[in-house]
């Protein structure tokens, strides 16, 4: 089987940012200008950083996204072909292929007579980027079923593999001598030229994850349930020593309505199921090449009449970076009463995240720079989560059902340090604007070995 889904959008890109000056502006300042009707009024000198109206209007940002995604599958059934007369065994396999492909391509111009661009002493700009994303995976999951007596057992191995690849280049220029061509002709912008800048750049970066999994599932009679699994994950991100990790799970479950001892319940209670679960996750959500020594420019300087870039280390490398892990636990009651009628599940969780990423300061020397990105400190969270379901009315031509959710959450820091690094007692986080429609007020603290609190 091969699924293919391609998708165009043409975008107009909004500006957000209009919404606060909009809020900041001078209520009595005129749209255009008095002196010159033609041209919009300069807002140079007041909160607001620009005319929103002006910016608006005169401003042409556009873009277009292509998305192309590409499935096709590959499914086997095995016993027919190795077992005759078979009907209580299954064994398939099935291979994926994905390949999801995504292409932005965006234009920005600013004419010469937009007030922004007469204050900063230009003669219009543009730009233009474009940037690529591509994901390609592959996988091969094999599963086997097998039911004896009241015995249920259900058995997967499977393998992963998938290729990330984002790259992308930008150009810019200012100073043309006409606002004719906008962001179609870059090269006639003199802004580079004269001061001896490219503005131009790319860039490009690629990551690898691979899987190995599998997972053993056993019942009785669909009353007593036990899962057991692992999974083995490598990625490239992460140190030469420190790439792979191991994530196993377990879980458990108890239909106790299908007990002897709850036969005198059946007329109202349909289903009562009690659960519970542990497993440990990994993470590896960040940015390619924070392990590796890599090399970057550091502006110009010119030499014998000749422009050259200075070229060093880009970071403080650091080859030990390895998994973030969360050891999660949950236990659990799903219930449902009155033939389906009224249903709902109450939840408790905990997780504990050990050896956080993220960047961490650091003293100069013996570091090049005074960050580093590294896997320092621990956190908890526990909370609970309930989910209550009431079909109130249930006819063949109106229905009408209730819903309540709600949940508790508790989130500490433990510490934010190691044996190597050693972090101060707390840390605050405090949005720099003032709240607007657009960009609300934020303010957080992080306690060493408190609760994290937010506003």
């Amino acid at each position: 089987m091969a699924l293919t889904s391609p998708r165009v959008a043409y975008r107009k890109n909004a500006s957000w940012d209009v919404f606060r000056n909009a809020v900041e502006a001078n209520p009595t300042t005129p749209i255009m200008d008095q002196q010159n009707p033609a041209r919009y009024y300069n807002f140079k000198g007041q909160p607001a950083a620009y005319n929103p109206v002006e910016l608006l209007t005169l401003d042409q940002s556009t873009g277009t996204t292509k998305l192309i995604d590409w499935d096709a599958s590959v499914k086997l059934n095995l016993f027919p072909l190795l077992l005759k007369d078979n009907d209580k065994q299954t064994l398939n396999t099935q291979l994926t292929f994905a390949d999801h492909q995504y292409d932005n391509y965006n234009q920005w111009f600013r004419p010469s007579t937009s007030t922004l661009a007469i204050n900063a002493g230009r003669d219009g700009e543009a730009s233009q980027n474009y940037s690529k994303s591509s994901l390609r995976s592959l996988e091969w999951v094999t599963n086997y079923t097998n039911s004896w007596g009241k015995h249920n057992l259900k058995a997967m191995l499977g393998y992963s593999f998938e290729y990330d690849v984002y790259a992308g280049f930008n150009a810019d220029n200012k100073d043309f001598p006409n606002d004719a061509l906008t962001y179609n002709n870059l090269g006639t912008g003199t802004f580079a030229k004269e001061k001896g800048e490219l503005g131009m750049g790319s860039f490009k970066n690629d990551t690898k994850l691979i899987s190995f999994f599998g997972r053993l599932s056993y019942d009785w009679k669909g009353r007593y349930m036990l899962t057991a699994s692992l999974r083995r994950e490598g990625s490239s991100k992460f140190g030469a020593n420190h790439k792979w990790g191991s994530f196993p799970a377990v879980s458990a479950g108890w239909r106790i309505s299908d007990e002897p001892f709850m036969e005198n319940t059946k007329s109202w209670l349909t289903d009562l199921k009690l659960r519970a679960d542990y497993g440990i996750t990994g993470n590896q959500n960040f940015d390619s090449y924070k392990s590796l020594n890599t090399m970057s420019g550091f502006g110009y300087y010119t030499y014998n009449g000749k422009y050259y870039q200075v070229w060093g280390p880009g970071k403080n490398v650091n080859p030990d970076l390895r998994w973030e892990k969360g050891k999660n636990w949950n236990i659990g009651l799903d219930w449902t009463l009155l033939n389906g009628r009224l249903y709902g599940s109450f939840n408790y969780f905990s997780r504990h995240q050990q050896d956080l990423l993220g960047d961490y300061n650091v003293s100069v020397p013996p570091y090049l720079f005074t960050s580093t990105f590294v896997n320092v400190g621990s956190m908890r969270n526990s909370g609970f989560e309930f989910d209550i379901t009431w079909n109130a009315i249930k006819t063949r031509d109106f229905s009408y059902t209730l819903n309540l959710v709600g949940a508790t959450m508790n989130n500490k820091f433990i510490d934010f340090s190691n044996s190597q690094f050693v972090g101060q007692d707390y840390y605050d986080e405090v949005s720099p604007e003032a709240p607007t429609p657009s960009t609300p007020f934020s303010a957080s603290r992080k306690d060493d070995a408190l609760e994290v609190s937010t506003c």
